[in-house]
């Protein structure tokens, strides 16, 4: 969560129709949006569909992470910029559009010795509003040309599963519209399921808000767990719970969002969350969790920190947040992250440069260790 979600506040105070306007800032160039936005809108169009392929910088193969239109790939310790990735050829697959534009989706696969390849993602969308203060005022066509952008970045790796903070399904400020179906269509995904952690109907009904943790999945779940946490001052936060099966062998995902406003709360929630784990948690379950955990890795008491001691998880290079920032704003942190067990290594990891959103995706190619 981003600094600028105190304006929750608004959920009490703004009604259904009412239009706000916002005063965009001076950049550097003299105009009121920023140059890569107003790039990105030249090379994509308004249907959220770029209209070419140039300045693709790689593509995702033999397991290996690639740098994408703005990220870079890693693997063991080395990092790439604009160069294609190893082993790179074999994996890609061809994809249509519901616009029916075909696209080639980055896929990793299994390296030589066949070893299977799990692939996650977690996004923070903040609720399709893009680089906005909120998305109150954020228009219907807006909010989903955005929505159309993020599916766009989720079909280049098409994850075996994607974890989606901030999504609404049914909302006043989002124009009543379910955003996770939206995205699912997009993408074509086989499997969508909606944590809703916030359902409140203020104002006589005129003013619903309708939101939480949205999964998307090829893979279908064995079984599905949506909890929310104990409601905080402006906004509630929860996880969900998703086991899954992946070449005979299950895996158990946890999609959180914590707390942005109290440390103390964020480690009540992972409690909560440890506590859930090893009740739920079967015999051979391999074990990944991941979202937007509002806190970073930099300090003893972090509740990531403490989560990972807990569980004996671990995370991508853990002790470099510069290489990984997911959340640019005007304090630069790592606040989303991936963490598995001993059973799961990395076999890469990346985080965007897309701005699509306050904050980045982070997308990783996961082990299986036999």
């Amino acid at each position: 969560m981003s600094d600028t979600e105190i304006s929750l506040v608004l959920e009490g105070w703004v009604g259904v129709g009412t239009e706000g306007k916002r005063k965009e800032g001076k950049r550097k160039d003299g105009s009121g949006r920023s140059p890569r936005v107003r790039t990105r809108d030249a090379r994509w169009g308004l249907g959220g569909v770029r209209g070419s392929d140039e300045g693709r910088e790689g593509r995702v193969g033999g397991g290996h992470a690639v740098s994408g239109r703005r990220g870079a790939w890693r693997q063991g310790g080395k990092m790439s910029r604009g160069d294609d990735a190893p082993g790179m050829g074999s994996a890609r697959a061809a994809f249509r559009t519901p616009e029916g534009v075909g696209i080639e989706p980055f896929i990793p696969s299994a390296d030589a010795d066949h070893t299977p390849i799990f692939t996650a993602m977690t996004f923070n969308v903040a609720h399709g509003r893009g680089r906005r203060f909120h998305q109150t005022f954020v228009d219907r066509a807006t909010m989903q040309r955005n929505l159309r952008l993020i599916a766009r970045s989720i079909r280049e790796y098409h994850p075996h599963i994607v974890a989606l903070q901030e999504i609404d399904q049914d909302s006043s400020w989002n124009h009543r519209f379910d955003q996770l179906e939206y995205l699912r269509e997009l993408t074509n995904y086989a499997h969508a399921r909606h944590g809703i952690h916030k359902d409140d109907t203020l104002f006589f009904r005129r003013l619903v808000l309708r939101y939480g943790v949205g999964i998307l999945s090829r893979l279908e779940p064995l079984d599905f767990t949506s909890q929310p946490f104990s409601p905080g001052l402006l906004d509630s936060k929860g996880f969900t719970s998703k086991r899954l099966l992946f070449h005979g062998s299950p895996i158990l995902v946890i999609a959180l969002h914590l707390d942005f406003q109290r440390h103390r709360r964020r480690l009540q929630q992972i409690d909560v969350i440890v506590e859930h784990i090893r009740e739920v948690k079967k015999a051979g379950d391999r074990i990944v969790v991941m979202g937007d955990f509002n806190c970073t890795l930099t300090h003893d008491r972090s509740p990531l920190r403490h989560l990972m001691k807990l569980l004996n998880l671990h995370t991508f290079e853990a002790d470099s947040s510069d290489e990984h920032i997911s959340f640019p704003g005007l304090i630069k942190r790592r606040l989303d992250y991936i963490v598995i067990d001993e059973s799961l290594r990395f076999d890469w990891y990346k985080t965007g440069r897309e701005r699509l959103s306050d904050h980045e995706y982070v997308v990783a190619g996961i082990r299986l260790i036999e």
